[in-house]
């Protein structure tokens, strides 16, 4: 289960830039206005999967979108939400503000520029609980576990892969020591 939040940003913002001269270097603070309609930006709306991972596997295809069909999710394990909407609106929110700082600091005419204050007001507010596509995955390893997520869609997977330090300590020195040989015998007129 998703969130999905459409809203205007209507965003002020203080953006400094830098102008490198010859020999010097003037920073300069640039008034910025800027107006944004975000469209379904998605938040995960199940509280005991990482943030980190769904954010990953965006963005989602909303191309073949259809109305819920209780008959189409039989067969498949599914959890309804349990995150606040509240909550995921503020995820949201900050998703939207990233997009916006980036939009001023890149439109301000000046290479190294950096909001320094960010102010934005939100109408036109609309939000709507939907279905996604992902599949979880958990596997333990060395008794830790680990939790994937799989982008339905597009195939994008995220998590934590677990790693064997005596496979990799192995390996290292297995590449190490034929990077040596090779170049011994490199020098000694062998095969190269």
């Amino acid at each position: 289960p998703y969130w999905l939040h459409s809203f205007d940003s209507d965003a002020r913002a203080e953006v400094e830039a830098v102008i490198r001269k010859e020999k010097s270097t003037e920073t300069i603070k640039i008034d910025m206005r800027g107006h944004a309609t975000f469209k379904y930006i998605p938040t995960d709306a199940l509280k005991h999967i990482d943030d980190k991972l769904t954010n990953a596997i965006e963005p989602f295809d909303y191309s073949h979108a259809k109305r819920f069909d209780p008959a189409f999710m039989a067969g498949f394990y599914f959890e309804r939400f349990n995150d606040d909407p509240s909550e995921a609106f503020e995820k949201s929110r900050k998703k939207s503000e990233y997009v916006m700082k980036k939009h001023l600091e890149i439109n301000c005419g000046y290479r190294d520029a950096t909001v320094k204050e960010y102010k934005d007001t939100i109408s036109n507010y609309d939000q709507t609980n939907t279905m996604m596509p992902i599949w979880v995955v958990h596997a333990e390893y060395n008794n830790k576990k680990y939790v994937y997520v799989i982008n339905g869609d597009t195939g994008t997977i995220a998590g934590d892969i677990p790693i064997s330090h005596g496979r990799l300590a192995l390996f290292t020195l297995g590449s190490g020591l034929a990077i040596i040989l090779l170049n011994i015998l490199s020098k000694l007129g062998g095969i190269f």
